[in-house]
């Protein structure tokens, strides 16, 4: 029989994937909503991690969770409130449920939480495997956070994975969303220098990643959801213009610049990784689109 598994983030670009491929194997997923509309329906549980809420009914009968739910990163200005909003919705969400299956003597199989590549360092040639040097700045304090809040539940003897997650491409929206805009427009600026590296994966691949997870019991830790080919920005750029067939141009917005419209925000457009796979690629995992050229055709070349 295959297990219940129980979604946090499930309306969200990779949630919404996962599940449908999840169910499409024969598990049973059980989701946890904001939306008070929502919650009378079956399999569908309620709650509001800022006010402390959960049905508690939610964990019964589940062996595996998946934590995605958080307040996206680039949606909004940084603001004191939104920063604290980006924090809370992520180590609140996986606190509550870490006290949730705790006081009710729940223990789960396995907890899988998504966490982001802004946990390591940014600079000219930084490299980071998994023992990756950590950053300076609110996305890795957001990250290790958010990290130490899913280890929690090694106190529970549950087996916690964690997956580092670098842009994710997808013709749904997320990273590629404003550039498809740009687009229009044919400009495709660059933020600082050409040679700052971005780390990106597939978001088949991503759902693939947490699928592994899900199946597979060898499969625990920290893991870097991120394509084996990292690419530097104005080649990303170029290749993006060309898959999607549109004559752009490429102004360069210098990173001082940058710094004073977007403030400390900046640091998401002047990130300069390469964030490699390492203990996905040992424990053989095998991505679908290891190459930038590979990825984009898939969401841009019509089959």
């Amino acid at each position: 029989m295959k297990k219940k598994i129980l979604i946090t983030g499930a309306s969200g670009l990779v949630g919404k994937k996962l599940m449908s491929y999840l169910q499409s194997q024969g598990y049973t997923c059980h989701v946890l909503t904001a939306n008070k509309r929502q919650k009378k329906q079956e399999h569908i549980f309620y709650w509001n991690p800022a006010e402390g809420i959960i049905d508690q009914d939610c964990l019964d009968g589940v062996s595996i969770i998946i934590h995605l739910a958080g307040a996206g990163i680039a949606d909004k200005r940084w603001t004191k409130s939104y920063k604290q909003l980006i924090l809370d919705s992520r180590v609140k969400g996986a606190e509550l449920l870490f006290n949730l299956a705790k006081n009710k003597n729940l223990h789960p199989d396995h907890f899988i939480s998504a966490s982001g590549s802004g946990i390591y360092a940014s600079g000219p040639g930084m490299t980071a495997d998994e023992h990756g040097v950590f950053g300076h700045g609110f996305l890795t304090d957001v990250c290790q956070r958010w990290e130490a809040a899913a280890f929690q539940f090694e106190q529970i003897g549950t087996r916690v994975s964690v997956v580092r997650t670098a842009v994710v491409l997808a013709a749904e929206g997320g990273f590629l969303k404003p550039f498809n805009l740009a687009m229009k427009f044919r400009m495709l600026p660059v933020f600082g220098m050409k040679t700052q590296h971005i780390s990106w994966i597939h978001l088949e691949d991503l759902v693939a990643i947490y699928g592994r997870l899900v199946m597979d019991e060898a499969f625990s830790g920290v893991y870097n959801a991120s394509a084996p080919e990292s690419s530097m920005q104005g080649e990303f750029l170029q290749i993006l213009a060309e898959v999607s067939t549109h004559k752009c141009l490429f102004p360069v917005l210098p990173a001082g610049l940058v710094r004073i419209i977007f403030g400390e925000q900046s640091e998401l457009l002047l990130s300069d990784q390469m964030v490699y796979p390492a203990k996905l690629l040992q424990q053989g995992f095998v991505f679908k689109y290891p190459t930038l050229k590979a990825a984009l055709k898939q969401i841009y070349v019509k089959q």
